[in-house]
């Protein structure tokens, strides 16, 4: 299991850092969710010192109809908790112009997707626009930078000076460890520190849609 991570010592008047969930609106996300809403063991262990949680969604365009109504309960319910939420959407200015979402980027390139093709779509439909928007949200929380030059991360980059790495919270169940890769150079590598709670719970699908159902969270329809 990852060690846990040892918060430093605030100044007065200093913001307390950050952990942020990778919320992909399916059922392992969802279990994730309810633990860090409500599991007071697994709150004290992954939120730890006061740090805030930050839940972000990266939209593909894509989804279900169903997906996309449980994601504004998914909103209202952190608004009511307390809990920033975004949902990164094209219109916010994240997305390349290329890849506003999956059927733009079919229809422009004559593509056509598959599983045994590179995944360039969790990238530049998820990863990017999502870590982007996350570097906005830091540089207003933090008064940092949010870009200097042309290099778009400096956010990023003066966080972990000061706090250490992004602690990043990714929803991958038990038996999806072949997920895992490791971080690509540049910024993910130098600022961002992914973890897999589920994971280290022991927590297949299963198991993801029984702790959901037993803090009294909506378990959703598979996302697509």
């Amino acid at each position: 299991m990852s060690a846990p991570r040892i918060t430093p010592l605030l100044k007065i008047g200093q913001k307390p850092p950050l952990v942020v969930l990778s919320d992909g609106l399916g059922q392992d996300s969802a279990a994730l969710r309810a633990l860090l809403l409500d599991d007071p063991a697994f709150r004290k262990r992954h939120l730890p010192d006061g740090a805030d949680l930050l839940i972000v969604t990266g939209a593909t365009g894509n989804e279900h109809q169903e997906t996309d109504e449980y994601r504004v309960r998914v909103e209202q319910l952190c608004r009511e908790r307390g809990v920033q939420y975004l949902h990164v959407t094209p219109d916010l200015g994240f997305h390349s112009p290329a890849w506003q979402n999956l059927h733009t980027q079919w229809e422009r390139n004559f593509t056509v997707q598959s599983t045994v093709f590179p995944r360039t779509c969790s990238v530049n439909l998820k990863i990017s626009p999502l870590f982007l928007a996350i570097n906005r949200i830091i540089a207003e929380r933090y008064g940092y930078a949010e870009q200097v030059g042309r290099f778009r991360r400096a956010a990023l980059y003066a966080y972990e000076r000061d706090y250490g790495k992004l602690n990043v919270m990714i929803g991958f169940s038990k038996g999806e460890e072949r997920r895992i890769k490791p971080p690509p150079s540049g910024y993910m590598a130098d600022t961002i520190h992914r973890t897999y709670p589920l994971i280290d719970l022991g927590l297949d699908r299963m198991g993801c849609q029984a702790t959901t159902r037993t803090l009294g969270h909506e378990v959703p329809f598979p996302s697509n």
